[in-house]
């Protein structure tokens, strides 16, 4: 049976150029070595990228609690940028991607803010099959990694989030909101590549069916002003992002482990 989700990602895909190699692996190693070429970090120059990370880890520091001494994995981290913010507040963060250049953007990017690297570990690995054994880390997440899997790679995704947490352990996980006004003029600017419209309330189904706890779904904090309007508007009315959380960008779900 077809449902609103799917009916959703059809009439995006229908509206928007398709970049049909984007989440494939071969693009991904082409999009990170690109970056290290350049020598650029958004994540430090674009200011839009800035915002969105510090008022993403303000929140997740709200839910996180003291951090000092616990262990972090990223799974699929890309820049892995989230976490080593996370490792500046005292956690132990283990980053792992299917991708060696992304892992080396992110080693990079360590350099550039001149982070304590005994607090952070590589790992090249699949999110479908985690290379660490079962409750090793007291929080496991990612950001914008399930939306490009289908249903069943998702919840073999989540299962394996879930085996590596430590019990009583957070799974949390960042997705895009395709309909905000960010990811729609994303998508008229550069095209539209392989993900998929997930709603909260499938999100949240996801993470019941692989047995997580005390599940919560919400607004990431990040941004519901798309970045074309300009930095000085951003500034003077950042409420908005407050107020108005469901246009934010990106929403995250995290549930419990018993």
């Amino acid at each position: 049976m077809v449902g609103k989700d799917e009916i959703i990602t059809f009439i995006l895909n229908y509206l928007f150029r398709r970049n049909k190699e984007w989440g494939e692996k071969l693009y991904w190693d082409k999009f990170w070595k690109d970056k290290i070429i350049s020598g650029k970090f958004s994540e430090l120059d674009y200011w839009f990228q800035v915002k969105v990370y510090r008022r993403m880890h303000n929140y997740f520091l709200s839910i996180l609690g003291d951090l000092s001494g616990k262990k972090i994995l990223e799974v699929g981290c890309g820049s892995g940028y989230a976490s080593l913010l996370l490792s500046q507040a005292g956690a132990f963060c283990t980053l792992m991607d299917s991708s060696e250049w992304a892992l080396k953007y992110s080693e990079n990017l360590l350099q550039k803010i001149e982070i304590d690297k005994s607090k952070i570990n590589y790992v090249l690995g699949s999110a479908e099959k985690i290379p660490f054994e079962d409750n090793s880390f007291d929080v496991v997440h990612n950001c914008g990694v399930l939306e490009h899997y289908n249903d069943e790679q998702i919840k073999r995704i989540l299962s394996e989030m879930k085996r590596v947490t430590k019990k009583g352990g957070q799974v949390i996980v960042v997705l895009p909101n395709l309909l905000s006004l960010e990811i729609i003029y994303r998508m008229f600017k550069f095209g539209k590549g392989s993900e998929r419209y997930i709603s909260r309330r499938r999100l949240k189904k996801f993470l019941e069916e692989v047995g997580l706890v005390n599940i919560e779904i919400k607004s990431a904090h990040a941004s519901v002003l798309p970045s074309f309007i300009p930095k000085i508007i951003h500034d003077k009315f950042s409420r908005i992002d407050d107020i108005f959380m469901w246009g934010d960008y990106l929403f995250y779900g995290r549930g419990f482990k018993e």
